[in-house]
Formats: C-alpha cells, structure tokens, sequence
C-alpha cells in the first residue's frame, strides 16, 4: 500500500498538523503570557512613579496645583523618558492636560474603577484605559493631587505609551518572530521525528499481520505462514492477530470439509448413477426382448419378463424416493411434527405390518419390553420410517431361519427401540461408514438388494428429532439402537 492510503502517511501526516496547531498555540500563548508579565513586572518597578512626581517636582504648592512645574514635568519626561505618558485628571476621570499629542488623544475620561482598585490595593495588577485608544488598557501608576484638605484630581501615568509600543513591535517582528518560528521549527522537527519512530514501531505489527493475510489470500487460503516472534503484549493488535489465527483455522478447515464434501458428491453421484443404471438397464432388456420376442415366447415366459420389468421398476422407483428423501433431510427441509406418543403401540404396528414379509422370509420378529406406556417426542411417522429401514437392513443381513428382535430400551431421559438379527459382525473399522450413503458392510458389499440407503437417511431422521442412532456387535448379532427424548 503505498501512497496517502497507508495508515503509517496519514498518522505522519496527523502528527505533522498537530505538531504546526501545538507550535501556532504556544507562540501565541507564550507572547501574551510574556507580554502580561512584562507589564506586571513595569507595574511593580513603577508603581510609586506618580507620587514621587507629585512629590519631586513641586506640582502642588500652597494648597493649589503648580501649572508651570507641571507643564516643566510633561516637558523634561518627554525628553527623558518617551515611554510613559503622563494625564491630568479631575476628580470624575476627565482629562485636564497630558503630555502626549493632543492629536492621538482619543479619550476625554478614562474609568475610575482600575484607579480606585489601585490606590486602595484591592487590586495588585490593574489595567487602566489608554487615552489612546477607545479599548486598549495598559498598566499605570496613579496618585491623588492634592489641594488643601481635599484631592483636587488624579496624576495618571500610563506606563507603556505609544513610542512604546511602536519600539516593542519592531523588537517583536524581529527578535520574537525569529525566536518564535526557530523554536516552532525546532519542535516541530524533533516532535516529528520521535512520532514518526514511534509511529513506526506501531505499525510494524500492522504491517506484519497484513502481509501474513496477503499471503492467506495468494495462496488459495490453504497455505497460512507461521506467526513471527511477538512482544507477547496483549493489546489490540495482538487480538487482531488472535482473531486472524482463528479466522483462517477456521476457513481452512470449512475449506477442507468442503473438499470432503465435494469428494463426497463426486462419489455419490458416481454410485448413484451405477445403483440406477443396473436395474433401469434390466428393465429395459426384459421389456425390450418381451417386445421383440413376444410371438416366440410363451405366455408363462411373457408374465415372467414382466414381473422382473415390474420388479426392477419398483427398485428403481423406490432408490429415486430414497434420493430424494436423503436430499430433503441433507438440505433440512423436513420439519418433523413432535408430538408425545407411546413407541410400544408402534413396535406392535410395525410387527403386523411385516408379518407376511417376515413369513415369506423364513425369518421371525419378536418385541421385548418392560415398560409398556413410556412416551417418547418424536415424529411418529418419520419414526416408522427409521424403523422400517433398520427391519429392511435386519432382514437382508440375517442368517436363514433366524429371530429379528425389537426391544425397548430405556436410559437416563430417553427411550430406545433396539433392532437386533443374528447375521455377521461389522468390523469396529467399519462402524462409522455405516452411515453413509451408499455404503455396504463387509460381506454384504456386492449385495444388490439394497442400494446402502436406508442407515444414511435413519441417521438424519433421528438427527432432525434430537435423537441418535448407535451400532454395536453383541454375541448374539449385530443390534442398532435408536434414542428418542423421554415425554
């Protein structure tokens, strides 16, 4: 990133402007500040100037004010000491005569308040009106003139007059300014400096986990290079960096349970397509020679070709439904209606609805249970289905002439229905491919009677009813058992 857009320019750039508002402030702070305590320290060393005036130069004599020593006084301090200004006054504040010229005069009274404050000491550091100007002030020295009993008027001297200030203006744009913009300067440049370090030192580790997720991004997000060596401080950035850590673990594992899934689906649909070619193929060659043949085959022939068209056709029918269930549960679109119900009412539903099947089998289905009326939550219909495709799984892996049994179960807040036949073990190897679509145990591998359905779509039935399905070999066969919450 380069350019304005980097966050380490546009801090430089904040510290730059900061530094330049602080410098501007300071130099303005600093040439008040310096200015008031030049005309505090003036105050100080010139407060009794208007009474030694008074007292020195013979003003008052008999009683009465001297004009001529007055007027001798304006003349001689405008020689010696240009600076000061030196006013007249009467009792009410009005000017009576001054030593300045009469042309910049532009007051005819100044206020009494900062006069009264500074004779009667209620203030240390007053500032009185400049005849001068309609709003300066400036600091003075004041006295009472007297004339028999009673003041007659006030001396007022302003000690920082106009030459004054003409000369402390020159004194300030050129020793002031240079100071002043020298030391801005130098501030300026040690303050960026040091920001800049720092600014630096910051956003290294910025810089750090930027280039760790460029690198993520580059590389597909399968390839995370190993964190560098941190302070092990605990700050914001270290939790942007946690967070990076767990962010990417993260995609990359989605990222591989994805490439599972996909291998998943490959497969499937791989398996799907063979699991439907077989017996959509043999049905169309019965079909196909029945149509063909139909004047050299017997009538007892033609029924026979049917029966297997019509056989293969259900086959097919019922894998196409199992796909489309699987998919429903896979994608959740099967909301199961809950709702208590008594599971040993359904064993016995169950039982009778497979009683021919069963018969026809050579086989022999039983119900074991203790409890009669627990309730189970569940879907009773869905539940059926479990059921039928466990009874299904049952019947095809059984040993001829053998006992499938249904036993209820039950365990701390949850009721079981166990399915168990007296067929082969599954290898504890194979246990957790069980329930995958498609797949077939063991020997029953090449089986074709089934297409590996029915444990894939039991396990998200029972998934969708918070309930679980298990597998386990006993010495009496192999028993799935599927839990439901207990009402």
């Amino acid at each position: 990133m380069s350019g304005f857009k980097s966050l380490y320019t546009r801090l430089a750039a904040g510290l730059v402007l900061l530094l330049f508002v602080i410098g501007v402030l300071y130099t303005t702070l600093n040439t008040i500040a310096t200015q008031r305590f030049v005309a505090q320290l003036n105050q100080d060393l010139h407060r009794s100037l208007a009474q030694n005036l008074v007292a020195d130069k013979n003003l008052v004599a008999q009683g009465k004010l001297n004009e001529a020593a007055l007027k001798e006084t304006f003349q001689q301090y405008m020689v010696v000491n240009p600076s000061i200004e030196i006013y007249l006054l009467d009792l009410d504040g009005t000017l009576l005569s001054y030593s300045a010229d009469p042309h910049s005069v532009m007051r005819s009274r100044v206020s009494l308040g900062p006069i009264k404050a500074f004779l009667s000491g209620a203030e240390k550091y007053p500032l009185g009106d400049d005849p001068r100007s309609h709003d300066k002030q400036k600091a003075f020295s004041v006295t009472e003139v007297p004339s028999g009993s009673a003041p007659e008027g006030y001396l007022y001297v302003v000690l920082r007059g106009e030459q004054y200030d003409a000369l402390e203006s020159m004194a300030f744009q050129g020793f002031w300014a240079r100071a002043g913009l020298w030391s801005m300067a130098l501030s300026l440049g040690l303050g960026l400096l040091a920001g800049l370090a720092i600014f630096y030192w910051l956003t290294k580790r910025l810089r750090r986990v930027s280039r760790r997720i460029e690198d993520f991004n580059e590389g597909d997000f399968k390839h995370l290079s190993a964190p560098e060596t941190v302070d092990g401080s605990d700050d914001e950035i270290a939790q942007i960096e946690r967070i990076f850590e767990q962010m990417a673990a993260r995609i990359q594992s989605q990222l591989a349970a994805l490439t599972t899934k996909d291998k998943q689906r490959r497969q499937l649909v791989a398996q799907v397509s063979h699991d439907l070619r077989t017996p959509l193929a043999s049905m169309l060659g019965f079909i196909e020679s029945l149509k063909l043949k139909r004047d050299k085959l017997s009538a007892a022939e033609q029924e026979e070709f049917l029966e297997i068209a019509y056989r293969q056709g259900r086959r097919l029918s019922h894998m196409i439904d199992s796909l489309f269930q699987l998919s429903s549960l896979e994608a959740k679109e099967v909301n199961p209606q809950l709702e208590p119900f008594v599971p040993l009412e359904l064993l016995f539903d169950v039982r009778q609805k497979y009683a021919i099947r069963i018969k026809e089998a050579g086989l022999t289905l039983d119900i074991e249970h203790q409890q009669a009326g627990a309730f189970a939550i569940g879907d009773v219909s869905l539940f059926e289905r479990v059921l039928d495709n466990l009874i299904d799984n049952a019947m095809v892996h059984a040993t001829p002439s053998s006992e499938i049994t249904l036993r209820l179960e039950s365990a701390t807040g949850k009721i079981g229905v166990a399915v168990s036949n007296r067929g082969d073990p599954i290898n504890n190897s194979e246990q957790d491919a069980l329930f995958d679509p498609f797949y077939r145990a063991g020997s029953h591998s090449a089986d074709k009677r089934h297409a590996g359905l029915g444990l894939a779509i039991s396990k998200r039935i029972m998934e969708s009813m918070n309930g679980e399905i298990t597998v386990r070999n006993t010495s009496d066969g192999v028993v799935f058992t599927v839990y439901l919450p207990l009402a």
